[in-house]
């Protein structure tokens, strides 16, 4: 999806635009042959991924009805420079990840991580 600038991630990550983008025609002329011969599971990385999801979501049955893999890359709401408008934030779309996925299947990168998010 197109959006101003990639390899950015937090708050002014253009995590909106991204999640917007998937519904081009362009790119939903992909998405279609691709889950058109069936879909396993889709993963999402980082909490940033929520709003692309849901909107292929909303558009593909084959991407409703597969289970959702919250891949959580790093918890953002514990880093130490946050703020506590950033915490609280990043908690807020965190939370929402684990609750994307209704299997709650979510991979993380070590245990510290998982105990973080529970």
């Amino acid at each position: 999806a197109p959006v101003e600038v990639w390899k950015l991630h937090g708050r002014s990550s253009p995590w909106e635009r991204f999640g917007a983008g998937v519904a081009q025609p362009a790119i939903s002329a992909v998405v279609e042959r691709f889950v058109s011969g069936g879909v396993d599971a889709i993963v999402g990385v980082d909490w940033e991924a929520n709003e692309a999801y849901k909107t292929l979501r909303r558009t593909f049955a084959a991407v409703a009805t597969a289970p959702y893999v919250y891949y959580n890359y790093r918890v953002y709401f514990a880093n130490t420079s946050n703020t506590d408008e950033d915490t609280a934030f990043f908690l807020e779309k965190e939370r929402a990840a684990l609750k994307l996925s209704e299997q709650q299947c979510y991979i993380c990168l070590c245990k510290s991580d998982k105990d973080k998010l529970e």
